[in-house]
């Protein structure tokens, strides 16, 4: 008979539910496959099989796909957070895997059709903490044990959190996971909106989010990029951009992944860019070819 235990953390509101399963296994872990278009991922042992319909993503997490608890607040709003750090950057976030458990927890509560949220942000709050919101979809819990969310489309320069938003109150609420084998993670957060309270290190670790990612980003570097030169820097006015033939878009955005501007090159191997307008900061250009060609520089606007 299995043993479930209550327990009310009052300065936080959560409800937690423990059991006694356990398994070790190494920390950060990753799967490579391919999403069709209707999201059918298809797991390959000798890599990714790609095809014209299809693009290749991975999926980043802290945790051993076991959870030994579970986490639930006792009202609406409040958020559960996992840090994610896979550079090289940048990529793409392009969605996340949830693990909600088997119905059996929250106790007399069912949380099946009930909402919840799924967010990306930057690490530029106070002390490293979720700031600039990137990117977010509202989810319905269809089914028991991992919920899979696409439609995200969120471009991140640095270390991001993936948060989960609870939107209906215990007990008829979406749980999340929580793997308590050692060694843990420690990368998980809470922030009680409720109450204002700021975003803190969980003492509930880790939390069952995972992250699914592509890095078509950076991924079609080409070695003639190493010659695109940039000028001045910092920049205030106008930046100069030099021997760009091969591409023809460049996009500009800030390190929290929000789009600033973007510019058809028409082949110009010489492009002034009007900074002046831009928010100050470091930003980053981005430029595609018509060949997905790609490659990135950084700038300071002041």
């Amino acid at each position: 008979m299995q043993k479930i235990l209550s327990v009310f953390f009052i300065l936080c509101g959560i409800l937690m539910a423990g059991n006694t399963v356990a398994q070790v296994v190494g920390l950060e872990r990753e799967k490579e496959f391919v999403f069709k278009n209707t999201f059918q991922a298809a797991e390959f042992p000798g890599g990714v099989i790609k095809t014209e319909a299809s693009v290749a993503y991975f999926e980043r997490f802290y945790d051993d796909w076991v959870a030994e608890n579970y986490a639930a607040w006792q009202m609406a709003g409040n958020m559960n957070a996992v840090k994610f750090s896979f550079p090289p950057y940048p990529l793409t976030v392009v969605g996340a895997n949830i693990y909600v458990g088997n119905g059996s927890f929250p106790l007399g509560g069912n949380f099946l059709n009930k909402p919840f949220r799924i967010s990306v942000y930057a690490n530029d709050g106070e002390n490293g903490m979720p700031g600039t919101l990137i990117d977010s979809i509202s989810v319905l819990a269809t089914n028991y044990e991992w919920i899979s969310v696409t439609g995200l489309n969120a471009l991140v320069t640095g270390d991001f959190y993936v948060a989960m938003t609870q939107l209906s109150n215990s007990p008829d609420c979406v749980p999340i996971g929580v793997d308590e084998t050692a060694p843990k993670a420690n990368r998980s957060y809470l922030h009680n909106v409720y109450t204002g309270s700021p975003w803190v290190l969980s003492p509930y670790q880790d939390f069952m989010i995972h992250v699914y990612i592509t890095n078509t980003v950076g991924m079609n570097e080409v070695i003639a990029s190493d010659a695109v030169n940039t000028f001045p820097n910092p920049a205030h006015e106008y930046l100069t951009i030099e021997n760009i033939p091969q591409f023809d878009l460049i996009t500009v955005y800030t390190m929290a992944g929000t789009k600033v501007e973007e510019l058809a090159t028409k082949n110009d191997p010489v492009v002034r860019l009007d900074v002046s307008g831009f928010p100050p900061g470091l930003l980053t250009l981005h430029f595609t070819g018509k060949k997905g060609e790609s490659c990135s520089r950084k700038f300071v606007k002041n």
